[in-house]
C-alpha cells in the first residue's frame, strides 16, 4: 500500500474494492476460495493497514453476478459464483469493515433493484453503466460526508 496525498481535501481517502473472487466456490476442493474466517481477518487487516495513511477508509460492497453464467466460470470451470454467497461475503464485509472503524458503501441492492445484469460485461465484471453505478455511489458518500 502507498499513500497519494493531495492538497485539495483535508482528508485522506483510501477506497477498497475487494471480495468477489474470495466468495468463489471451488468445485475440486468442496469449499470457498477464501474461507470466512481468512476473509474477515483480512478485511481487517487491511484497514489497520490503511489507517496509517487515511482518515477515510472505505470499502465498496460487492454486486451480484449473473448465475447462468457463472455457474460454472467459463474461462474457470473449477470455480463458481452464487448470489446468495455473494451476499453472505458482502455481509461479512460490512460487519468486519464496521468493526474495525471504517464504511461499507452497499452495492449489492443497488445492483439488484436495477437489470444488474445489464450492468456486466462478462457476467461477472461491470461494464460502463456498472461502474458508473460504483461510481455513483462512492461520490454520493464523499459528497454527503463533504470530504469532496
Amino acid at each position: 500500500m502507498f499513500a497519494r496525498k493531495s492538497g485539495n481535501t483535508s482528508k485522506e481517502v483510501v477506497i477498497f474494492a475487494i471480495g468477489l473472487n474470495d466468495s468463489a466456490y471451488v468445485l475440486s476442493q468442496k469449499e470457498n476460495w477464501t474461507n470466512k474466517e481468512d476473509f474477515v481477518a483480512g478485511i481487517k487487516e487491511l484497514v489497520v493497514a490503511a489507517k496509517k495513511y487515511a482518515s477515510e477508509i472505505l470499502f465498496v460492497g460487492i454486486y451480484p453476478v449473473d448465475g447462468k453464467i457463472t455457474s460454472p466460470m467459463p474461462w474457470d470451470l473449477d470455480k463458481t459464483y452464487s448470489n446468495e454467497t455473494i451476499r453472505q461475503y458482502d455481509q461479512m464485509l460490512k460487519v468486519a469493515v464496521e468493526e474495525s472503524g471504517a464504511i461499507h458503501i452497499p452495492l449489492f441492492d443497488k445492483f439488484a433493484a436495477l437489470d444488474y445484469k445489464k450492468l456486466l460485461h462478462d457476467g461477472v465484471h461491470p461494464n460502463s453503466a456498472g461502474h458508473e453505478l460504483i461510481f455513483e455511489a462512492v461520490r454520493d458518500y464523499l459528497l454527503a460526508k463533504k470530504i469532496i
